[in-house]
């Protein structure tokens, strides 16, 4: 990497799905360019098919490395360049490309130099830059040798308008599509694993994600609140803004451990849940409810399960995780960052008074049944009073 990366006057920032939109792609781009300029507070501007960021007012420089840091939480990006900006001249290229490769921390003896021109009405092809750059670097240095390859450095240098920009680390981004693009979605977060890594995977598809937990406090200890306000913390990162509903679950539990089959408890339990969310959904505006079901993972999630939970609410429920298995949901929460909070040791509401033998195949007649044994829109509506919202900052 450069030695010094605060040197860098700009970044390049690529987009991946954006580039094959249609009509709309000015719509996608637009809500691109608010997100960083959002996140970082510099100017940023779309040019010839990609963004560029300046890093000029940035003071102290040292804060570039924060910025680079803040990109690459921002979906919509597949990649991020840090580059020197200079004239499209064969002689100041070749002095930058000295300048950068001179200052890499690590010793290296292949290179390889990549351009990328979306000028094309230069003179010249983007190869023709390649073999100059490079037979300017082999005069220069001694003992070192072109790799196209596996080089130990690749030098970028990509031609845009009148000028060269050059840098050779290039970071990965996220990918997918901005947060906002494609609506809102109100996901039910338990404080477990699963529910963190759903909701990251709908704000990867453009979602932006308002959280809405249920608890049993004071009948279970604070931890699932806690735990769910920190990885709430961590998820907003990748979004502007960030709301959190605590919703107290007990009355509603009591009512269905008392009233009803032991056995259906947890599918009843599920189906109020939902109800309840529709119902936030609709004056929020939410679009779609989100779980992290994961088919088969437990006895509330089977196929004839899930089915008779959906019926209970008109609006889609999105399961992005449906098809995982556990340990690829642990390996995504742990690069998301939410797995050590959410590994730590709490009492879920849906483990309270959880039956030793929950049915695994429930008959939509029995649920039915069931909830006719309880005042279903009275106790929604109790829950519903007693909601509290959070903003996540």
């Amino acid at each position: 990497m450069i030695e010094d990366i605060n040197q860098a006057s700009h970044c390049i920032i690529h987009y991946g799905e954006i580039a094959l939109k249609g009509k709309n792609r000015s719509d996608f781009e637009y809500k691109l360019i608010q997100m960083i300029k959002e996140k970082t507070a510099l100017p940023v501007r779309r040019i010839s098919g990609r963004l560029l960021l300046s890093l000029t007012s940035i003071e102290p420089k040292s804060s570039v490395i924060k910025i680079l840091k803040k990109l690459t939480t921002i979906f919509g990006i597949t990649s991020i360049l840090p580059v020197i900006q200079t004239q499209i001249n064969n002689e100041e290229i070749g002095k930058v490309v000295i300048k950068i490769l001179r200052s890499q921390q690590t010793a290296w003896h292949s290179f390889r130099i990549k351009v990328k021109r979306s000028n094309k009405s230069l003179p010249f092809y983007s190869i023709d830059l390649e073999r100059s750059i490079g037979s300017v670097c082999l005069d220069y240095f001694k003992d070192v040798q072109v790799d196209l390859d596996n080089p130990d450095v690749t030098v970028f240098i990509e031609l845009v308008e009148e000028w060269a920009f050059i840098g050779t680390e290039k970071k990965s981004g996220p990918g997918g599509l901005p947060v906002g693009t494609a609506g809102k979605v109100l996901c039910l977060l338990s404080g477990g694993i699963d529910s963190p890594v759903a909701a990251y995977q709908m704000m990867r598809r453009g979602c932006e994600v308002v959280f809405i937990h249920f608890h049993s406090y004071p009948y279970t200890d604070e931890a699932s609140i806690t735990k769910v306000r920190d990885v709430a913390k961590i998820l907003s990162q990748r979004q502007i803004k960030t709301d959190l509903f605590l919703v107290p679950f007990i009355e509603t539990q009591k009512k269905i451990m008392i009233e009803t089959r032991a056995d259906y408890r947890v599918i009843l339990y599920r189906r109020f849940m939902v109800r309840l969310a529709q119902r936030l959904a609709r004056k929020i505006k939410a679009q779609a409810l989100v779980t992290g079901e994961c088919l088969g993972q437990v006895a509330s999630q089977t196929i004839e399960n899930i089915s008779n939970i959906q019926e209970a609410v008109y609006l889609p429920i999105f399961r992005p995780l449906i098809g995982f298995d556990k340990n690829q949901i642990i390996d995504e929460a742990k690069q998301i960052g939410t797995y050590t909070i959410s590994i730590l040791p709490h009492d879920d509401c849906c483990t309270l008074f959880t039956p030793r033998h929950p049915v695994t195949r429930s008959s939509k007649l029995i649920l039915e049944a069931e909830e006719k044994k309880l005042s279903v829109d009275d106790l929604l509506s109790q829950m519903e009073k007693k909601i509290e919202y959070v903003s996540i900052i």
